[in-house]
């Protein structure tokens, strides 16, 4: 881990919440300096974090709790298990140690363990994610494996693993999706630059899937792409095109029933399913959504008797299972 520990005079503190010295802004944490804290830690915005060479630098200070971070994190343990000498450098009284982390990162990660609910048990925040980044990046580097662990079990419930629970949580009707429905594309930034696509395979196909099923082209393209790590934008696109070949294999072997009766016109039925305009905006040739496209299927039954209905739909439902499960396989790296 990358600390500093210089043989300086103690750093006085500011008089008020924050001071400028010079071309650097310093600054208290609004939430996370406690008066009763016994050691001072300090973290850059993250522009200045990656780019030591802006002119204007902001440094957030936070006084926390020596054994809040022990009783977490084995690397805060070893580093903190040595008496502290006289000599260290200190801020407002209380040793000071600098972390190379970012000032969001460390704010995240610093609040998971002061505020119980800052992960709820049960949540519904489209922002979940996002937010989410900073604590598992910063638990992955300093081992806190309880708050790591809790961060994979709320991605894995956000995206669930079984058609049923996938089609209770996200409505087939994509444009239905409401504000607490998980985002695909900041929930894949977090399984790759969280370091956890290996432990979330299954979620992470059905991330892949609603992102391209959310997915305008051309113009989201080039979106999408500043947004993704190549891999991960290739992964996106490939998978598309196995989803799409995928798609097609599992309908064509529903095959026609040999219905005789007079009014089942199957004809009519097939000619409806690839060729009318309601059906084509979902996709079945550009392949956005099939399970939506599959469940919309499942409610015609014009033309059909009532017998072949009941099959067809049978049958129909046995194709969303298959791609459904067939997701993970189909957007693999």
């Amino acid at each position: 881990m990358e600390t500093s520990f210089t043989d300086v005079p103690e750093l006085p503190a500011p008089p008020a919440s924050k001071r400028r010295r010079g071309m650097v802004e310093e600054r208290r944490h609004p939430d996370l300096y406690f008066e009763d804290g016994n050691l001072v830690l300090s973290a850059m915005d993250e522009e200045t974090a990656l780019d030591h060479n802006t002119e204007h630098q902001i440094v957030t200070f936070f006084r926390v709790h020596r054994s809040i971070l022990a009783k977490h994190s084995p690397v805060f343990r070893d580093m903190l298990a040595f008496p502290t000498p006289q000599d260290v450098e200190r801020y407002d009284g209380v040793p000071h140690v600098r972390l190379y982390d970012s000032c969001d990162d460390l704010t995240g990660f610093l609040t998971a363990f002061y505020e119980p609910l800052y992960i709820p048990p049960e949540h519904y925040d489209g922002a979940f994610s996002k937010k989410m980044l900073g604590p598992l990046k910063l638990a992955t580097k300093y081992q806190v494996d309880s708050l790591r662990a809790r961060i994979i079990s709320q991605v894995r419930k956000d995206w669930p693993s079984t058609l049923k629970a996938w089609d209770k949580r996200f409505s087939p009707m994509h444009d239905e999706r409401g504000p607490s429905h998980p985002d695909p594309l900041h929930s894949i930034n977090l399984a790759y630059k969280g370091g956890i696509c290996d432990e979330i395979p299954t979620e992470l196909g059905l991330m892949f899937y609603q992102l391209s099923v959310d997915l305008h082209p051309p113009d989201d393209l080039d979106t999408i792409a500043s947004c993704l790590q190549l891999p991960a934008f290739l992964r996106l696109l490939k998978g598309r095109e196995r989803l799409n070949s995928f798609m097609f294999k599992t309908i064509g072997e529903v095959v026609s029933l040999p219905c005789t009766k007079p009014e089942c016109d199957q004809t009519a039925f097939w000619r409806h399913i690839f060729l009318d305009p309601s059906l084509q905006e979902f996709g079945w040739r550009g392949t956005r959504d099939p399970l939506g496209l599959i469940y919309m299927t499942l409610e015609y039954d014009g033309r059909l008797c009532h017998t072949c209905c009941r099959e067809y739909c049978r049958r129909f439902k046995g194709c969303r299972q298959a791609i459904f499960g067939a997701l993970p396989s189909l957007f693999r790296a």
